[in-house]
């Protein structure tokens, strides 16, 4: 089980399955390329890897996602997510001792060296371009994957992300800290990204479905979405609803993918990943879900991985 910041989950769970283990890895990859490395490392060796989170065991996303899928709000058209509100203070970047309890240069690992401040490490890690990609790739990762889930595109992607917004300044922290983005996928769906209270809602030709809050109650233009019953010989969505951890268990045993493998995590934070290019970048963004490159954009290509600290590496 790896609950480490985002910038070892990768490299852990290569190690792990390297040495013969199974893993359940915390969300989310670092980097778009991360994830296909730890895709083909996970293939290769046949091993049992559960993006680990709730999500897909909490009853609300998961009749969220089989309704959609099920047609009872009609042709999807627009989903609109909303994730919560960031920190207001930008960090304080002045060096400080390193406590004696910690070992910080194991803490950076594969991050570049910087000095200790309190305000790096531990929970707001999330902040730090060096650790983490943010709120969007924190709290993204999680109703992304019930958006895409709901879309059918658990596999593939937007093929256009374009995202406006800043950065945190001033301060330690540089992740993204406003932002409005917005993809489009093949299907035609069209997904929004903005922040507030957490939520999600699925918006179709015959009506809507969706939820206001974490976990918040599932909520529909009419009755007849939320009472419909998901018949014999329609879509039913694997979920296991003693969690993650269960499910993850389970399928040490079975061999089988848990219910977040690790070619859908990868999807998922691929998305979270877009949004921060494209806002990075300062302009739209065309992507090929399939070849999983943006199209004629060897910048954007480029950010596509970033490189480690010696002596760490994926090689």
């Amino acid at each position: 089980m790896i609950s480490t910041p985002d910038h070892w989950h990768t490299l852990i769970s290569v190690m792990a399955l390297r040495s013969g283990k199974d893993v359940q890895c915390e969300k989310p990859t670092l980097t778009i390329d991360e994830g296909k490395t730890l895709i083909r490392e996970v293939r290769k060796r046949g091993k049992v890897l559960q993006t680990s989170t709730e999500d897909r065991a909490v009853p609300v996303y998961h009749r969220m996602a089989e309704l959609v899928r099920n047609g009872r709000v009609g042709t999807l058209e627009k989903i609109e997510v909303i994730l919560p509100k960031q920190p207001t203070v930008p960090g304080n970047p002045t060096p400080q001792p390193v406590p004696p309890d910690l070992d910080y240069d194991m803490w950076l690992g594969p991050a570049p060296e910087a000095p200790y401040t309190k305000d790096r490490v531990h929970f707001h890690f999330r902040w730090i371009w060096d650790y983490s990609g943010g709120i969007i790739c924190d709290w993204g990762t999680h109703l992304f994957d019930t958006a895409q889930w709901a879309n059918n595109t658990e596999q593939s992607g937007p093929t256009e992300v374009d995202g406006k917004g800043n950065h945190w300044e001033g301060g330690l922290y540089d992740t993204v800290k406003d932002y409005d983005v917005t993809y489009r996928y093949a299907n035609g769906v069209v997904m929004t990204c903005t922040s507030g209270n957490p939520s999600l809602k699925f918006i179709g030709s015959k009506g809507w479905v969706g939820n206001v809050g974490w976990r918040g109650k599932l909520q529909a233009s009419s009755d007849k979405i939320i009472n419909s019953v998901i018949e014999a010989g329609e879509t039913r969505l694997f979920t296991n609803p003693a969690g993650e951890h269960r499910n993850f268990l389970d399928c040490v045993k079975t061999r089988r993918d848990p219910y977040f493998p690790v070619d859908i995590g990868h999807r998922v934070s691929t998305v979270c990943h877009l949004a921060n290019l494209s806002i990075k970048l300062g302009r739209p963004l065309k992507w090929d879900p399939v070849k999983e490159h943006f199209k004629n954009d060897n910048e954007a290509n480029r950010l596509q991985t970033r490189g480690m600290r010696k002596p760490w590496s994926l090689a």
